[in-house]
C-alpha cells in the first residue's frame, strides 16, 4: 500500500469508528464502548470487540490530542511510516500488538460485525492508529510518535503511567453493570 492509500484507509476506519464509539455510560464513571481495533470475523467481516473502560479512557483515541491527530494532517505521512517499519519487522509488530491488545482487547468480550469487507492490512492499520493515537494524546509530535517505532526509544512514562492506572482501575469495574448493559446492547435477556 502507497501513503495515499494508508490515508485514505486509515480516515475510512476512523470515520467508522468514532461514528459508533459509545454506547451505554455505567456508574462509577466507566463506560462500554467499541474497541478501535479491527479483527477478522469468521466469515471474513470486520469486527470490534466490546471494550470496557473508565471515561477518561476515551481522551486515548476518540477525544483531545489524539482526536485532534487522528483527524490532522499528519495522520497519513505518519501511519504510513510507522506501517513500513511494524511490517518490516516481525518483532516489532508483534510488541505493538501485544501492548495494545492488554489495553483494547479483552478475548471473551462480544463483538460487534461491522458492514465492511476486511480488506489487507486492516488489523494491522487498526493497531498502528490506536498506537498513534495514545502517543498523541500525551503529547508526543509527529516526529516523536515515528522515532519511538525505530526501535530505539523507550516507553514513555506518561503513557505508562496512563494505562497503569487504567489497569489498576479494571479491579473496580462494575461486572454485574456491564453484564446487563452487553446483554441489553446485543439484545439479549
Amino acid at each position: 500500500m502507497d501513503s495515499r492509500s494508508i490515508e485514505r484507509t486509515a480516515r475510512q476506519m476512523l470515520a467508522l469508528n468514532v461514528a459508533d464509539y459509545h454506547f451505554a455510560g455505567l456508574s462509577r464513571g466507566w463506560e462500554l464502548t467499541l474497541a478501535p481495533i479491527w479483527e477478522m470475523g469468521p466469515e471474513g467481516e470486520v469486527t470490534r470487540r466490546v471494550w470496557l473502560a473508565p471515561r477518561d479512557m476515551r481522551a486515548h483515541y476518540y477525544e483531545g490530542p489524539a482526536r485532534a491527530f487522528l483527524d490532522g494532517p499528519e495522520l497519513g505521512p505518519v501511519a504510513f511510516t510507522v506501517m513500513e517499519r511494524v511490517l518490516a519487522d516481525p518483532d516489532r509488530l508483534s510488541a505493538l500488538v501485544e501492548d495494545l491488545r492488554t489495553v483494547y482487547v479483552e478475548p471473551d468480550a462480544p463483538s460487534k460485525h461491522l458492514d465492511v469487507a476486511w480488506a489487507d492490512a486492516q488489523g494491522v492499520l487498526s493497531y498502528v492508529l490506536a498506537d498513534i493515537a495514545r502517543k498523541a494524546r500525551i503529547g508526543m509530535t509527529a516526529e516523536e510518535i515515528v522515532a519511538s517505532h525505530d526501535g530505539r526509544a523507550a516507553a514513555d512514562t506518561r503513557l505508562v503511567q496512563i494505562e497503569q492506572a487504567y489497569f489498576d482501575r479494571m479491579a473496580s469495574a462494575p461486572v454485574e453493570e456491564l453484564l446487563a448493559a452487553t446483554a441489553k446492547y446485543f439484545n439479549r435477556p
